[in-house]
């Protein structure tokens, strides 16, 4: 692990992370189901699930909205296994933005009228929620759970959420709790995950997991879209006219015209950013560096590339919690089909 001190040059100092943004929420929404207004707009549920089958999260992938994001959890402590899902979807709050004429009648009408559109508005989407969750997440409220005493020393209070402190970031390790420390990892690539690396990470008695996904809007998705398809069309101009189907022969960024329209019929289907986050926690730095060091030897003896968050940390840590999958810092681009097979491998670690 680094710490500051050990950077007496880097200017580098402790910092302090607002709770506002660990516990990102407005307000729980007005409906039967417990909704969570994000400070973005956004509405977020939170829930459960008994285990991670790649059927269900294909379902979710499948039905994400553009703009939405995704974040599953696998929380392992003392070798037993938690897990949790939390989906935001973002509202439109077009209808608002009213003409001159609108706002008048808007206030003929009054502020009633105002939080009546909310209400369903809040409603429909809440409706979408469950639809997109189905039968094999439960719903439950954003409060006392496991997940969150691992990510920050908290208990509760009046039915809400409270940290007897501020967590800090001194460069890779956070200070979590009055008497613990935690460590961030994300990984490099997802190449190498498969059946072969499966259980790869079952000595260890603790840690957190995470798989955020973010589907981008349909102009983001277009412009990238566009950007493969003229690479796409160089590779095809400069590569041999006769290549092997497997690209073999192909001698532009080692990829055929072949393999690279294969590739770009898969990004059609859904372009999404990912980030994977591993969190230990500890009772010292020292612990945690030792932890640190054997989680990093593990992964590279099954070639992945694990990387450790350092000058980056705060900006991850605070991603962790549910509702802020986008606001990270280690992302990759992927597509959909690829997700689908990572995500048995990810979580199979």
């Amino acid at each position: 692990m680094i710490i500051a001190h050990q950077l007496p040059q880097s200017g580098i100092d402790i910092t302090d992370i607002d709770p506002g943004v660990v516990f990102p929420f407005h307000a729980v929404a007005g409906t039967e189901t417990p909704f969570y207004v994000h400070t973005d707009g956004s509405l977020v549920a939170f829930f459960t699930i008994e285990s991670i089958e790649p059927e269900f999260i294909g379902v979710l992938i499948d039905n994400l909205p553009r703009k939405a994001s995704l974040q599953i959890f696998k929380l392992k402590i003392d070798f037993q296994y938690l897990f949790y899902g939390c989906a935001k979807i973002p509202l439109d709050y077009s209808d608002l933005k009213l003409t001159t004429a609108g706002t008048v009648k808007r206030i003929i009408k009054g502020v009633d009228d105002l939080l009546d559109y909310i209400a369903r508005l809040s409603n429909t989407w809440s409706f979408l929620f469950k639809q997109l969750i189905s039968r094999q997440g439960v719903i439950v409220p954003i409060m006392d759970n496991d997940l969150y005493r691992f990510l920050i020393d908290c208990s509760m209070h009046d039915h809400v959420l409270v940290s007897n402190i501020v967590p800090r970031a001194n460069v890779s390790v956070m200070l979590t709790g009055s008497n613990r420390c935690s460590g961030l990892f994300s990984l490099n690539d997802f190449s190498n995950i498969g059946l072969s690396t499966a259980n790869s990470l079952r000595e260890f008695p603790s840690y957190l997991q995470i798989l955020a996904l973010c589907r981008p809007s349909s102009a983001h998705s277009e412009y990238m879209e566009g950007h493969f398809s003229r690479i796409t069309n160089l590779i095809s101009h400069l590569s041999p006219a006769d290549v092997d189907e497997n690209g073999l022969d192909a001698r532009v960024h080692s990829m055929s015209s072949t393999l690279a329209r294969r590739m770009l019929v898969d990004i059609k289907k859904g372009l999404f950013f990912i980030s994977s986050t591993f969190m230990f926690n500890a009772g010292s730095i020292r612990e945690l560096d030792s932890i640190a060091d054997s989680f990093a030897e593990t992964l590279h003896a099954k070639s992945i590339v694990p990387y450790m968050h350092t000058n980056s940390a705060h900006v991850q840590y605070a991603s962790c919690f549910p509702g802020n999958a986008d606001t990270g810092y280690h992302y990759h681009l992927s597509y959909y089909t690829f997700i689908k097979l990572l995500v048995h491998g990810y979580f199979a670690l």
